[in-house]
């Protein structure tokens, strides 16, 4: 969720009324780890939910944003340089197919030693801070939580929850 106020004034007149803008976003699905090296996965499958998707307020006004890959199943790939690849069908645009691309986790995604359920830990959050292009004076913050461990005919899959938060200054505004 994103929430944006600006207000918008001419020289010489008095300050116009404050403009909000809020955007939501919802991604929901489950990801099969496929391919692991050095403890790190390096291929991935997700299952997007159909819900996926977003809406941007501004002031009454509503609009609803899709979400290129919403019921889609896309594998993601590293490859030995550090690339990213997918098979998702269909066109995105490159903000959609940058977010793919965070998806796949890196050295410091997980924690480092076993957790219990409800337990809390801090991600890296460097490879957020590289793709959100933010600089020294932005914030980046990121904490996971096993929310539960469910057994599938695969094996024990855990449930987990990671809420991050963004904080950007550019061109005189907070975002």
């Amino acid at each position: 969720e994103m929430q944006q106020t600006s207000t918008m004034s001419v020289p010489g007149q008095p300050a116009g009324q404050p403009i909000e803008q809020r955007l939501h976003q919802t991604r929901k699905g489950t990801v099969t780890v496929l391919a692991v090296r050095d403890g790190v996965p390096t291929s991935i499958r997700i299952q997007f939910e159909p819900s996926c998707g977003g809406r941007m307020e501004m002031g009454a006004q509503q609009q609803t944003i899709p979400f290129a890959f919403a019921g889609q199943q896309v594998t993601l790939t590293r490859d030995a340089r550090g690339q990213v690849q997918h098979d998702a069908q269909g066109r995105a645009d490159p903000m959609a197919v940058a977010e793919l691309a965070g998806y796949l986790p890196t050295a410091g995604t997980y924690p480092s030693k076993p957790v219990a359920i409800g337990e809390q830990w801090r991600p890296d959050v460097t490879p957020l801070r590289v793709a959100n292009q933010l600089g020294p004076q932005d914030r980046a913050e990121a904490a996971g939580q096993v929310v539960s461990v469910k057994a599938t005919g695969a094996g024990p899959m855990a449930e987990i929850r990671t809420t991050i938060t963004l904080q950007k200054r550019q061109d005189g505004m907070e975002m």
